[in-house]
């Protein structure tokens, strides 16, 4: 990620041309009060389960982190790190005026409530990081079918899948807005909603794909995964 003041900061055209990047003007997102008026991060996990035709998923239980600092407004964006980034391996970063513990991670219906936050924003929430993330998958599809592998896989109808984790932010109206998406991110997580959250993405979408029955054709997969969701919600079915 990238804060950026000037438009002759982007990437070139040709760079561009990759489908590599989201630009988005930096956003005053949601936040609470008190102690809890801090950035806070949301993060999603993501299945692609077929390029050609697209089918992508996101699984039901987001989580949330908040920043290690209380945010001020009119600081300057790169000189305080711990004050935007919730990543918990940011060095030199304390929890300044709260816990460690209470930093998170918490389920994403903990992080609404410890904001104070009504039912509408979490809703609005739900449903524009599924349209957002929908427009970004999609938007890819053209790189990601052209790559030579991806033509392999969809030319021989053998099963694949890509897991990933988007990251998010939350603005005063519930909108939803992309920091960033991870392919197969790390997951060897020691909080126990992690552990347990990761650990049921994982098991239901290897059902969902049906590795646990014999091998499934290809032109049948997609009704298949429909009626194995488990905990994953459909967010792009070209079949259909």
């Amino acid at each position: 990620i990238q804060y950026i003041e000037t438009t002759t900061q982007l990437p070139d055209e040709t760079e561009m041309a990759t489908n590599e990047y989201v630009v988005q003007p930096f956003v005053q997102q949601a936040m609470g009060k008190g102690k809890y008026h801090r950035r806070f991060e949301v993060r999603v996990l993501l299945a692609v389960t077929s390029t050609a035709p697209l089918r992508a998923y996101k699984f039901r239980k987001p989580w949330g982190i908040f920043a290690f600092e209380e945010y001020k407004h009119g600081t300057e964006l790169h000189s305080r790190p711990c004050m935007l980034d919730t990543h918990t391996h940011t060095k030199g970063c304390e929890s300044k005026g709260m816990l460690d513990s209470e930093r998170g991670p918490w389920s994403l219906e903990k992080i609404f409530s410890l904001m104070e936050a009504s039912d509408s924003i979490q809703r609005r929430f739900n449903q524009s990081s599924s349209e957002r993330l929908a427009q970004v998958i999609q938007a890819s599809q053209p790189v990601v079918t052209s790559h030579i592998v991806n033509k392999g896989i969809t030319k021989s109808g053998a099963m694949c899948f890509s897991f990933m984790r988007a990251d998010m932010a939350v603005m005063p109206d519930g909108t939803a807005s992309i920091y960033e998406i991870n392919e197969f991110p790390f997951v060897n997580e020691k909080a126990p909603i992690l552990q347990t959250t990761i650990g049921d993405a994982y098991r239901d979408l290897f059902r969902m794909i049906g590795l646990d029955v014999p091998p499934i054709p290809a032109e049948l997969r997609g009704a298949y995964e429909r009626t194995h969701l488990g905990g994953w919600i459909p967010l792009i079915n070209n079949e259909n």
